[in-house]
């Protein structure tokens, strides 16, 4: 703590310091006081009674915190805890607030919330999500999270001295159905070959080429079309022919400093073809930029004015592409690349950890989960090696 010695006006001389008494749990701004007495000693006594007496308050200067339902409660702790998130997880969290906790309990009084009446919701919520077709209102998977939403603002509300109890506490968590594997589409051999050739057919426009190095990309390197999109040339390096991922592109096409997890921050290496195809795309985009004295702004799939194209948009013309190709199957998105790069990874020999860093997974078993199935043709491999095993025996 700091301790100034001030002299007034009259001649009198007093200590005077400023005193940081943490962050307000209703606004989420730092506060300080400033503390005056006529010694060190009696500054220091009061500095530590105001940082009690804020605490004391649920961590707040305002002396009447109050809200009139558990809606106004709500947006009050959502103002304060979205200022540290990600704009991706502010979208998904919002989409639980405004889609399901408001609709169903923010027109209640706080005090008006039991443990009775939110176990019913949760319940319905549970049910609806068990619905085979999910076409229920409120149908969600994840009513665990947003259960585990409601019981944090009312850990909010004691904080800040709303409400006296947690009834969010006490709610038993229903079950999930466990339903079956979700299939996971990829391009096999044939249906790759498929794919090649109608893309050789595609005129030679620029928004095609563009296209096609895109594709190209994703598919050599098993990239998440946002890490693609967030890509600038500065982050090749065609000496070693590798690429860093260390962005990411939301849906708005905004820039994110940081990508999904902090294990999709990492180098990636790609194949010969796929450099040679990178450097004649940026020949071409010099090209086009320097005619219309627009700068790229360093984006390798820039637009034509020289912003990050929104996955949405390259999302359209991905599935413009694949029914014209002559592929139909539903729910197809830009991971059929990716699906399809650990595919191939995984029938070549290449280890689940090595492919779990190279898709920037946070966890092994979240790699071998999703494609230990695809791996049909080592499973091949493995039963041949058995019976070449029993022909030795026998020999």
């Amino acid at each position: 703590m700091n301790i100034k010695t001030v002299t007034k006006k009259n001649g009198q001389i007093v200590y005077r310091a400023s005193v940081y008494l943490g962050v307000d749990a209703f606004t989420g701004k730092k506060v300080q006081t400033n503390i005056t007495a006529s010694t060190k000693k009696a500054v220091k006594m009061k500095a530590q009674q105001a940082i009690t007496e804020f605490h004391l308050n649920g961590n707040t200067r305002l002396d009447n915190v109050a809200f009139k339902t558990f809606q106004d409660l709500t947006i009050s702790w959502w103002d304060n805890h979205k200022l540290s998130l990600k704009h991706t997880t502010i979208v998904n969290k919002e989409n639980f607030i405004f889609n399901y906790i408001i609709p169903t309990l923010g027109y209640y009084k706080i005090n008006k919330i039991t443990t009775r009446l939110i176990q019913t919701i949760v319940n319905q919520w549970a049910a609806n999500a068990n619905n085979s077709d999910r076409n229920t209102m409120y149908a969600t998977k994840s009513y665990g999270a947003i259960l585990a939403m409601i019981k944090t603002i009312f850990r909010y509300g004691k904080n800040i001295g709303v409400v006296s109890e947690n009834p969010a506490l006490d709610v038993i968590l229903p079950k999930l159905k466990r339903r079956k594997t979700k299939t996971i589409n990829y391009l096999d051999t044939e249906t790759l070959i498929k794919w090649r050739a109608y893309l050789e057919t595609l005129p030679d426009k620029e928004i095609v080429f563009l296209k096609k190095t895109l594709y190209q990309l994703l598919l050599a390197t098993g990239l998440r079309i946002g890490e693609a999109l967030a890509l600038s040339w500065s982050d090749i390096d065609f000496d070693n022919n590798t690429l860093h991922v260390g962005h990411t592109v939301d849906n708005e096409g905004n820039l994110i400093e940081t990508p999904k997890t902090e294990s999709s921050i990492r180098d990636v290496s790609f194949d010969v073809s796929t450099k040679l195809m990178l450097k004649v795309y940026r020949q071409r985009q010099n090209l086009i930029f320097s005619q219309t004295k627009i700068s790229s702004n360093n984006i390798i799939f820039a637009t034509d004015i020289g912003t990050y194209y929104r996955p949405g948009n390259m999302r359209c013309k991905l599935r413009i592409d694949l029914q014209k190709s002559g592929i139909h199957e539903k729910g197809i998105s830009f991971h059929i690349f990716r699906h399809t790069h650990a595919s191939i990874l995984l029938n070549s020999g290449v280890g689940y950890k090595e492919i779990s860093q190279r898709l920037g997974h946070s966890d092994i078993g979240i790699t071998m989960n999703r494609y230990s199935h695809l791996s049909k043709e080592n499973a091949n491999k493995v039963a041949d090696v058995f019976a070449e095993y029993q022909k030795s025996l026998s020999s």
